[in-house]
């Protein structure tokens, strides 16, 4: 009598034949529903519906277990990222925008051939070289991973960055130079005659 009760108590929570369009829903395993139908199946001699709430009990911890390290996961995610996003904003902005707009703005066709070059004013370097801190973001990255290729390659970058920017510094100042001897040259010509 008591597991004719028990059976129709847990038919009841799994389907309701009351409600239209409602079939067999599988509950959700909770441990302590598995708990209490391991107890009642001990109590009243039923092996069946022991079996059966140790496998709930197993089930609800193996999903415990589950969400845990997925949430592990995306935290870990989430950290790395907002990490090491400061040196890839710019280029994932700019393919998402690209990504976005692409098949909706028109291909514009630039004639490079008749683009006229602007007179530089004095001291204008079209010149540049990479920033000082080129190749910081693969190192730091390289150290933290425990990669020490990584970590070369962005001391390599360093170097490559420092040279060029020497070599950059040198050519400004030729350059300087330069203009500083055409203007002391040129002043001369282009002196007003205040007695006239």
């Amino acid at each position: 009598m008591v597991e004719a009760e028990w059976e129709e108590e847990v038919s009841s929570h799994t389907d309701n034949p009351t409600q239209p369009g409602h079939g067999y829903r599988r509950a959700k395993a909770s441990t302590i529903h598995g708990w209490v139908t391991k107890l009642r199946g001990t109590l009243i001699g039923n092996e069946r519906a022991r079996q059966r709430g140790i496998r709930e009990m197993q089930v609800a911890s193996a999903v415990r277990q589950y969400h845990r390290e997925r949430k592990a996961r995306k935290r870990k995610q989430r950290r790395r990222g907002g990490f090491f996003s400061l040196f890839s904003s710019s280029q994932h902005k700019s393919r998402s925008r690209r990504d976005r707009d692409r098949g909706t703005t028109p291909v514009v066709h630039r004639d490079y051939g008749h683009h006229k070059r602007s007179n530089a004013p004095c001291l204008h370097f079209p010149h540049r070289a990479r920033p000082h801190h080129h190749g910081h973001g693969t190192r730091l990255q390289g150290q933290i991973m425990g990669n020490r290729e990584m970590v070369l390659t962005g001391r390599a970058m360093n170097d490559a960055a420092r040279r060029e920017r020497d070599k950059e510094r040198r050519r400004r100042r030729r350059r300087q130079r330069h203009e500083a001897e055409a203007v002391r040259a040129d002043g001369p010509a282009h002196r007003w005659n205040w007695r006239e």
